[in-house]
């Protein structure tokens, strides 16, 4: 009996053994794939983000059947022109590896690389793929950064072309991918478009609109027969043409520029960009699904490598996928740190997502939890993508921020960013606010004046008065001194009222009204883009912060 026990524990532990080196067989699979090694080796990749990112983007390729069909990947990692330069799938240090050679004025850091717009251009030297690179058969891409459309000439972000007279008569012929291509100066102008050619003339085989508005992203020229040319933003279809494709000859494609082969041996750069490249790429073509898998796939990618911890942890929280969503969050958050904001403020509501449930999170603690101020909304909200919209009559948010407990006496600002411009139906709506029997936190206004407490007693109420204005924008109050605090509207003081503070009022704040020992009342009706509650601001540090959040709302296309 005793020896059949120790038989099964000897089986036992052998097949733990054989389970263990199964489980470390499979990491080391997934964690030290030789493409994603040889890449960061080469290109000299350091820090744990950027390492475990290429990892990610190597095996979710693999997986998902796509690795093969790509000529050339430019993830564009590691901050510096060398590492840039690197293509994923031939990591050699050669241009037969089609590993890009950058030319004049090139900004190199951890979100990409920059051209100026000017004269940078980056060779891809895929000229040397022949005529694998076949016009029916084709697929490229750039991840742009920069939602800019300032550029007084035509740019492409990719691609080559042929001068008229060079090979085809007296016709050119373009494959090449321009975002948008500049300002149109007249209702026919071309320079108002924003095309994808492959082996097209100027009027045949090139995909064209002029309705995209959002110039960041993910876009995809892509082909997979001769008669056909497609346009993809953020894996989404924009446009296609269906005419045949023109005769087709192989030239480099350029990144930040368009190669323009002007003789048989000669060419120059032109059209240039100057829109950051965080990741390109040259394939055969993709079907309309791959396309789509392969947007989500860059998409992960680019926030494991992007998003700062506080954004990633903000994002976990309210499932925010949205690539641009997620893009304006992070810069919302890097801005704030950047500028040393990030600790002066204790509660930030960025109202990014379009749900009551995305809405509610503290960017500065995103747990769901009561202690880490995440909202509760009660009464009537209407919730989308520009913000949270409350009724006025009986919708308020509680915030569970009680000043008592977690603010200074002296050391205390608060602040709305409004989307809605409209006079209060009251004396003032409040916008966000407690008070207890004796001491009050609050901020109302109207198109002429703010009412306020800044953990002051409820008694005399302070007010400042100002000239009509609109009732949108970013508004706060700033305790900046025992006796003195100030109004705001973006970058504007509005005013300065003597206001001896007294103590911080003892219940939670709410937003889209003020809490009266624990009932709501003065409702307001303007929606909430983005709220916070902070220590006392300089003038600079307001001016700062309005820059932020507008270039926060920017991002987000509902900027006022």
């Amino acid at each position: 009996m005793i020896f059949a026990k120790k038989i099964l524990i000897v089986i036992g532990l052998l097949i733990c053994n054989m389970l263990s080196a199964q489980n470390q067989f499979f990491y080391a699979t997934l964690y030290q794939d030789k493409d994603a090694l040889s890449f960061i080796n080469n290109a000299g990749i350091t820090g744990g983000k950027n390492i475990n990112a290429i990892f990610y983007l190597v095996t979710e390729l693999k997986r998902k059947g796509l690795w093969s069909k790509f000529y050339a990947i430019y993830p564009m990692v590691g901050g510096n022109a060398n590492s840039h330069s690197y293509n994923l799938k031939d990591p050699r240090n050669s241009s037969l590896a089609l590993k890009l050679q950058f030319n004049g004025g090139w900004t190199h850091n951890d979100v990409g690389a920059n051209p100026n717009g000017i004269d940078a251009w980056a060779n891809t030297f895929s000229g040397n793929l022949f005529m694998t690179l076949y016009t029916g058969n084709l697929s490229f891409g750039y991840y742009s950064q920069s939602n800019v459309n300032n550029l007084n000439n035509k740019s492409f972000e990719m691609g080559f072309e042929f001068a008229p007279g060079v090979q085809f008569g007296d016709s050119s012929f373009t494959t090449g991918l321009a975002i948008k291509q500049g300002p149109s100066i007249s209702p026919i102008s071309d320079r108002n478009i924003s095309e994808g050619s492959i082996a097209g003339t100027v009027n045949d085989n090139r995909a064209r609109t002029t309705l995209i508005n959002d110039f960041s992203g993910f876009f995809i020229v892509n082909c997979r027969s001769t008669n056909e040319v497609k346009l993809f933003q953020n894996g989404q279809l924009i446009i296609a043409s269906n005419n045949p494709h023109q005769s087709f000859s192989v030239a480099n494609i350029y990144i930040g520029a368009i190669n323009r082969v002007t003789g048989p041996n000669s060419s120059i750069a032109s059209n240039f960009s100057n829109r950051t490249c965080s990741f390109a790429y040259i394939s055969s073509g993709l079907s309309d699904e791959e396309v789509w898998v392969f947007n989500n796939i860059v998409a992960t990618y680019m926030s494991k490598l992007r998003l700062d911890v506080d954004a990633m942890n903000f994002a976990a929280a309210t499932n925010i996928q949205n690539n641009s969503h997620l893009i304006a969050l992070n810069r919302l958050v890097v801005d704030l740190k950047g500028s040393g904001l990030w600790n002066k403020l204790t509660v930030v509501y960025p109202m990014i997502g379009g749900t009551s449930e995305t809405h509610r999170f503290n960017l500065k603690d995103a747990r769901n939890t009561n202690q880490a101020n995440r909202l509760d909304f009660f009464g009537g909200w209407s919730h989308s993508t520009t913000g949270a919209l409350p009724n006025g009559v009986n919708a308020y948010a509680n915030t569970y921020f009680n000043p008592a407990t977690s603010s200074n006496t002296n050391n205390i600002s608060l602040g709305v960013y409004s989307g809605t411009n409209i006079a209060p139906t009251t004396t003032a709506d409040y916008e966000m606010g407690v008070y207890d029997a004796t001491n009050a936190l609050m901020l109302g206004y109207s198109n002429t004046s703010m009412f306020m407490r800044a953990n002051s007693p409820i008694t005399p109420i302070t007010t400042i008065s100002y000239a009509s204005r609109p009732t949108t924008g970013l508004w706060v109050l700033n305790r900046i001194s025992q006796t003195q605090v100030r109004a705001y509207n973006n970058t504007t003081i509005l005013g300065t009222a003597n206001n001896t503070s007294g103590a911080p009022p003892n219940g939670q704040l709410y937003i889209a009204s003020r809490n009266n020992n624990g009932s709501p009342q003065f409702y307001s009706n303007r929606e909430i883009r983005f709220a916070f509650i902070g220590q006392t601001l300089t003038d600079a540090e307001v001016t700062t912060l309005y820059n932020i959040v507008h270039q926060f709302q920017s991002d987000l296309g509902r900027a006022l």
